[in-house]
């Protein structure tokens, strides 16, 4: 077992909602680079339930999270996701997860928040897909991996499916400096 805990981000690597959310503002004339309208829409538009059902799961990540948590590789398996701030968003990506992963803890934060300041990084893994999150997960002395769909580079830590966490570079060396088999 690495004596670590994986922690890994919602939208963007579980769930598609991002991609869908950005299609729905398209369809209806968002302004992406107005950060008012965006907010606005995220907030008071976007319904959760529906959202997560149209979305879908990203390459089967339900499944393949379940396998690791099932594996016990890793000291915890914890969710780790920002919130746009609108009231049916937790309650719907809570009631996803109680179904599929009910020993998971969830943690959630306001979208302004740092994941890095909500929970300690140092020596835990974060799948993100969000440069900047990856980025500072790292800096505060966190292992990140970076999630991209149509990616992958073990030496650099992306992948782009779940499955991969442990031929990272930065598990690799994790699982060495730990003597762990």
């Amino acid at each position: 077992m690495v004596d670590c805990i994986l922690y890994f981000d919602c939208d963007g690597v579980i769930l598609n909602t991002m991609e869908e959310i950005y299609k729905m503002m398209d369809e209806s004339g968002i302004d992406k680079s107005n950060t008012d309208e965006v907010e606005y829409f995220f907030v008071y538009v976007v319904e959760w339930n529906e959202l997560i059902q149209k979305a879908g799961v990203i390459n089967n990540a339900i499944l393949k999270i379940r396998k690791i948590i099932d594996s016990h590789h890793f000291k915890s398996v914890k969710i780790l996701t920002k919130l746009s701030g609108n009231e049916t968003e937790e309650l719907a990506k809570r009631r996803l997860f109680l179904k599929f992963f009910p020993e998971v803890e969830v943690i959630t934060l306001p979208f302004k928040e740092n994941k890095d300041e909500k929970v300690d990084a140092t020596g835990n893994i974060l799948v993100e897909d969000n440069i900047k999150n990856f980025e500072r997960w790292v800096k505060a002395g966190g292992i990140g991996i970076l999630f991209k769909k149509n990616e992958c580079n073990y030496k650099r830590n992306i992948i782009s499916d779940l499955s991969d966490i442990e031929n990272t570079d930065g598990v690799k060396k994790l699982i060495k400096t730990r003597n762990i088999e």
